[in-house]
């Protein structure tokens, strides 16, 4: 289970409707080390405004599709070595479930 702190209100839309369908979508995003609170449940989180969500699978970059698995084995690596200024990486996630979550 990942959180990811979205703000763009179409990325919003979008994964509110994949979670109520089910659906597995391909996701970039910036990897970030995590807090010793965080760090209980995994090994990796996501920066706070990278995602990105891509809605035809050939327009994922192959060089930056891994498995959530192969970035959670070396969070290390994958927080430095990623595409562009954010260090991003693509995979893909079954979105399960959405909340929204006011500050």
């Amino acid at each position: 289970e990942y959180w990811v702190n979205i703000t763009d209100p179409d990325q919003v839309d979008r994964l509110r409707e994949a979670a109520e369908n089910d659906e597995t979508l391909w996701l970039a995003a910036g990897v970030k080390t995590v807090t010793d609170e965080e760090s209980e449940e995994t090994s990796i989180a996501f920066k706070s405004g990278t995602l990105r969500v891509y809605e035809a699978d050939d327009t994922v970059p192959l060089m930056t599709q891994r498995s959530l698995n192969e970035i959670a084995a070396d969070p290390d690596y994958y927080v430095n070595n990623g595409l562009g200024k954010d260090n991003q990486w693509s995979f893909q996630a079954e979105i399960v479930d959405f909340e929204e979550i006011e500050r």
